[in-house]
């Protein structure tokens, strides 16, 4: 053994560094760079994440001023969306509420989305109202899903192609009371029982066991 390694330890270590020098690359330096490479990646998701937060965020100031004036001054205010733009963001948020399985119903305020300032007390409130007066929208939602379909909405909402400020939400599990209620009407012939046809246990939870609630969600869109 002895003089094997000998005779051949100069290849050996011409042969074997390299080999230790690959492994050593392999398994240790290249993870480390995708682990460091990756970190990057996340940290210029978060920055990029941040900065538009924190343009929306400043946007959404601007936004709820101008959705506070418009209140104030909903009986000077004509009409805002065209017909065809209410019917396209309809079309969206009933696609968003197919997606995340949700049963939907939207309710449009035609006074508050009521193209011009007719009059203001105050220029200044006139010089906030009048670019709102062309990309704004309230709807009052009710949405009828589960918790999970309703985080799913709210979060697909606040990405898509307005921005989306939500000034009330509830839900509860309770049905509302002006719900549409199954037909069970008894057949008199029956027995006085209603059959299976004509009774149908009102649902508490959805086919995927989570607990059905109904939410109410108002909403005003400002077109990008």
């Amino acid at each position: 053994m002895n003089k094997f390694w000998k005779n051949n330890k100069q290849n050996i270590f011409i042969f074997g560094l390299p080999l230790v020098m690959a492994v050593f690359v392999f398994f240790l330096i290249i993870p480390q760079m995708k682990k460091i490479n990756q970190k990057i990646e996340e940290n210029q998701k978060i920055i990029a994440d941040h900065e538009s937060k924190e343009k929306k965020i400043s946007e959404i100031e601007t936004m709820r001023k101008q959705y506070a004036l418009i209140n104030e001054n909903e009986k000077n205010i004509g009409m805002i969306f065209s017909a065809d733009k209410i019917v396209e963001v309809i079309e969206k948020i009933e696609k968003i509420a197919q997606e995340t399985n949700n049963e939907i119903v939207i309710e449009i305020d035609d006074k508050k989305n009521n193209a011009s300032v007719k009059k203001t007390e105050k220029e200044e409130d006139a010089k906030v109202l009048q670019p709102a007066l062309e990309n704004y929208i309230t709807i009052q939602i009710k949405l009828t899903g589960s918790y999970r379909n309703l985080v799913n909405f709210v979060n697909k909402v606040e990405n898509f192609d307005y921005y989306a400020d939500i000034f009330s939400i509830q839900a509860t599990t309770d049905e509302p009371s002006n719900a549409v209620q199954i037909n069970s009407r008894i057949n008199p012939f029956v027995g006085g029982e209603a059959n299976k046809e004509q009774l149908e246990e009102k649902k508490i939870t959805n086919d995927q066991g989570e607990r059905i609630i109904y939410s109410s969600l108002e909403l005003v869109l400002y077109e990008n």
